[in-house]
């Protein structure tokens, strides 16, 4: 999924949070944007704080 069309469904749901496992590089710009709450506190996960 490209930055623009994960950007546009976040607005389209609602999405307040935005739950992304494992590493990869995929929409690493688009996220950059967005607070990231666990801090790498739980391996393999991110949460990111889209609203």
């Amino acid at each position: 999924m490209t930055d623009i069309e994960l950007e546009k469904s976040f607005k389209e749901y609602n999405i307040d949070y935005y739950f992304f496992w494992g590493n990869s590089n995929t929409n690493e710009d688009l996220l950059k944007k967005y607070k990231e709450i666990t801090n790498g506190t739980i391996n393999g996960l991110k949460i990111y704080k889209i609203r």
